[in-house]
Order: structure tokens, then C-alpha cells, then sequence
């Protein structure tokens, strides 16, 4: 779903980056076996920026 190219994202539309940053948090949770928590949602934005596409 991320390499997709979207048709009409506006100005301001944050739910595809919330969803990145959930995805990368879940694959930290998966690596780390641990519980999804707030902490891991913010080390996700940190570590892994949303691809310029």
C-alpha cells in the first residue's frame, strides 16, 4: 500500500503517515516482542521518517 501512488491526497491529510508510523511501531513490536505502547509509536516516528513518495 505504501508504494502506491495516491490520486488526490490534500494539503494537511495525515492518516497515510499515522499508518506508516503504526506499521514501523508493529514491526518494532514484532522484532522486540513486546506490547504496543505509546513509547514504541514515538521511537517509530524517530526512527523512521515517511518515505518522500
Amino acid at each position: 500500500m505504501f508504494t502506491k501512488e495516491f490520486a488526490v491526497i490534500r494539503e494537511g491529510e495525515v492518516l497515510i503517515i499515522e499508518l506508516w508510523y503504526q506499521y514501523n511501531a508493529r514491526k518494532l513490536v514484532r522484532e522486540r516482542k513486546l506490547e504496543l505502547t505509546e513509547q514504541l509509536l514515538e521511537e517509530a516516528r524517530v526512527a523512521f521518517p515517511p518515505p518522500t513518495n
